[in-house]
């Protein structure tokens, strides 16, 4: 069940092969996954699980899909591999963002439907690439019945949640960046960035400098952003006390970093020996 062998001189780019044509390995590549998928499509039209029939259409015209379905006692697994955000929203987004800032664009999901032939119950789970641990916190599971919703509608639902959160994520992310000395972030989920702030200490002529770790949280922005003062010299680190941070979730981008940036200033002043 888990492999299945094939002549591979049955395939057209393999009769076709040349040395002499760089793209003849690709053409090759491309006809097994032409293959593997067909065979996958096999076993849905064959199923005996209505709603896992209703996947076929989809799976059938979904280009950027890969598709994997068998079978695990009275259940069909199907599980697809999916790229995070449709080509349209990725074009849509990055040409006019800073090259600094595009992220990890390519990043797929594994989407795992179980469907049951004794329960009209779907179990269905979403599994993120072990660096976007923040989008899978903030993630959670949307509820399907295929008779009520398609697969193509729960897909797009999937991908919305993820993107939209990596979106507002990065917007804040670019701007805190803007106003400060960036020196690093995350620059595949964005759920933190590292900045270097100089203040004068509690309103002297001596000046100070801090590294400052900000971190935004899966639910931002409903949930504010925490930071942490690093003293490199001392290796000591404190907590910024947001208490008095003037925040709404509604704000853009630009006035929530400067309002952090503000608080953290007047933070680190304060704090300053």
């Amino acid at each position: 069940e888990a492999f299945r062998f094939v002549e591979l001189d049955k395939f057209f780019s393999v009769k076709s092969w040349s040395f002499e044509q760089i793209s003849a390995l690709s053409w090759i590549c491309k006809d097994i996954q032409r293959f593997h998928k067909t065979c996958n499509l096999g076993k849905l039209a064959e199923s005996k699980i209505s709603n896992a029939v209703l996947c076929y259409d989809f799976i059938e015209k979904c280009e950027k899909c890969e598709v994997f379905v068998y079978e695990s006692g009275s259940s069909q697994i199907i599980k697809l591999i999916l790229p995070v955000n449709s080509s349209y929203k990725e074009n849509e987004e990055c040409v006019n963002a800073n090259e600094l800032f595009l992220g990890k664009v390519g990043s797929k999901i594994v989407l795992k439907i179980l469907f049951s032939c004794t329960s009209p119950e779907i179990e269905m789970t979403v599994k993120f690439p072990s660096d976007m641990k923040t989008s899978r916190l903030g993630f959670q599971v949307p509820y399907w019945v295929p008779s009520i919703k398609s697969l193509p509608a729960l897909v797009e639902e999937i991908r919305d949640a993820i993107y939209y959160k990596w979106i507002q994520r990065r917007e804040l992310v670019m701007a805190i960046a803007t106003g400060s000395g960036m020196l690093e972030y995350d620059a595949i989920d964005f759920s933190s960035v590292n900045i270097y702030i100089q203040v004068s200490a509690n309103g002297s002529a001596k000046m100070i400098g801090r590294i400052v770790h900000v971190v935004i949280p899966p639910n931002y922005p409903v949930q504010t952003p925490e930071a942490k003062v690093l003293d490199l010299l001392s290796a000591n680190e404190w907590d910024i006390n947001f208490t008095f941070l003037k925040y709404s979730p509604r704000w853009p981008a630009a006035r929530i970093a400067g309002e952090l940036f503000h608080c953290i200033c007047n933070e680190i002043s304060q704090n300053a020996a």
